[in-house]
């Protein structure tokens, strides 16, 4: 059987357990408080869950999204794509963010390997 993995981002909101349970790939989303800056994975990177919701509630201004360096995302395919022998790609929609766009360029920067299947969630 073909060693498989699963690669999303951060917006799909899995809980922790899952994600280590199923060895999950995961890109990370960038948040900006103001000036602060933050590489969120889910619940962990530079801000969590709680962390998040604590500061939204005293902020003076709602804080930023953004997508992080193509490079970001380009070290975590590679590593998936290094690791198993099929990649499956479930992302936010494109609608939405560019999220898809940024993979794209990744795909293409390695020639388009054939074993990566990329999915637009149609949803966010």
């Amino acid at each position: 059987m073909a060693k498989i993995a699963i690669l999303t981002d951060a917006s799909a909101d899995l809980p922790q357990d899952i994600i280590e349970k199923h060895s999950i790939f995961e890109l990370p989303i960038r948040v900006a408080f103001g000036s602060e800056t933050f590489l969120v994975f889910n619940d962990s990177g530079g801000l969590t869950k709680d962390e998040y919701y604590n500061r939204l509630r005293t902020c003076d201004e709602m804080p930023t999204t953004g997508i992080p360096s193509p490079l970001i995302y380009k070290s975590i395919i590679e590593q998936a794509l290094n690791e198993y022998e099929h990649v499956i790609g479930i992302f936010i929609s494109e609608k939405l963010t560019r999220v898809i766009a940024n993979v794209q360029q990744v795909l293409t920067a390695l020639n388009h390997p054939k074993n990566f299947t990329l999915i637009d969630s149609t949803v966010a």
